[in-house]
């Protein structure tokens, strides 16, 4: 009696639904109903195994990426560049300009410049050269006369810039020196104070506090880890740096230790003089950064046996060799003013990236100066 009930449970439940299908089953198995999708319902094809990478080739990520693949940083790095810098008249009256601009140039172990072509506007400099200072920096000055209220002046310039650095090689287990004298003679000077980068008593025990090992690595990672937004740790309200933009002036690095505040080129400053107060050699930068109308400042640190490491304190990181170098100045164990002018009365406002980019779209009346290189 229960077998015919349950057979005609089964038929009716297949006539009721016909979306719905029952398995037939072997005779040695437990008899069980299977519920099978409707026809409209079809299961996608099922995914192909993944092949293995083939030898030698990285694991793409997500993005497309190569999950392995690093781009060297020695050698042919760098490639073409174009680089634009704008400025605006802001005083209320006409006035003469007269400016100068760092351009790219050839720096002996570190890179090597072409540059193909430089334009200014507006078109009508009454003095338009490039020199060279002691140093062999490439120099872009311009004069202009009677240069109006609101009017813009704009430079830009392009060519090719290659790498020429060694690897730096296996330097995280080396030592600092307890002495200058073990350093190179040609870096010494930048163990030394300077006008902008003080080494006084306080940023002594400063440097002390922050970092107590005696190898290179370990006292670069604790003065950027520092560096990088973190409170200070003489500091009991707990403050931490803050970047700010533009600057009115450029403070050294025990006003930046004072204020708290600061933009790359002070930060920089600071974090070199805690370098240098460690007995490492330290000295600011200025690089072509990937934005078409700001440089970005870090600094360099020599490490004994090995050679110049990049390391940017504002955003408290190692950073790979592969931004081309625009300023270095040995003499002042300084950064130069990579802009700057002549005209002590003369105000000239830093283009902001939106306002020079529609400015670009525009046809400009470039004006294109001769360069030998």
């Amino acid at each position: 009696m229960r077998i015919r009930l349950f057979l005609f449970l089964l038929i009716g439940t297949s006539l009721l639904f016909p979306g719905l299908g029952i398995r037939k089953v072997r005779a040695v198995e437990t008899m069980r109903l299977v519920l099978l999708p409707p026809p409209w319902e079809k299961k996608p094809p099922a995914r192909p195994p993944r092949r293995p990478p083939r030898r030698g080739r990285p694991e793409r990520d997500s993005a497309g990426m190569r999950g392995n693949a690093r781009r060297r940083t020695h050698g042919n790095s760098f490639g073409k560049f174009s680089y634009t810098v704008g400025f605006k008249q802001a005083d209320r009256h006409p006035t003469d300009v007269d400016i100068s601009f760092y351009l790219l140039s050839d720096y002996e172990g570190f890179q090597k410049v072409r540059i193909d072509e430089v334009k200014v506007y507006p078109d009508d400099p009454v003095i338009s050269e490039i020199r060279t200072d002691t140093l062999g920096a490439k120099i872009l000055h311009l004069v202009y006369k009677d240069f109006a209220p609101g009017e813009n002046l704009i430079v830009n310039y392009s060519g090719f810039c290659s790498s020429t650095r060694k690897p730096l090689g296996d330097w995280k287990n080396l030592k600092i020196p307890s002495r200058k004298t073990d350093y190179p003679i040609e870096v010494r000077k930048y163990l030394e104070p300077g006008d902008e980068i003080e080494i006084t008593e306080t940023l002594r025990e400063y440097a002390e506090k922050i970092a107590t090992s005696d190898f290179y690595y370990e006292v670069i990672k604790a003065i950027l880890k520092e560096m990088d937004g973190y409170p200070f740790s003489l500091n009991t309200d707990n403050q931490a740096f803050h970047y700010e933009f533009p600057p009115v002036y450029l403070r050294s690095a025990l006003e930046t230790y004072r204020d708290r505040e600061a933009v790359c080129v002070e930060i920089s400053r600071l974090a070199a003089a805690l370098f240098r107060a460690k007995n490492i050699p330290a000295r600011t930068v200025t690089v072509l950064d990937n934005s078409t109308t700001f440089n970005h400042t870090w600094v360099q640190v020599y490490i004994n046996g090995a050679g110049w490491l990049d390391v940017d304190p504002l955003l408290g990181k190692f950073l790979p060799e592969n931004k081309p170098l625009l300023v270095i100045d040995p003499d002042q164990n300084d950064v130069y003013e990579t802009t700057f002018t002549t005209s002590p009365k003369t105000r000239l406002q830093v283009l902001k990236p939106e306002m020079l980019e529609n400015l670009l779209k525009a046809n400009l009346d470039w004006k294109p100066l001769p360069y030998g290189n």
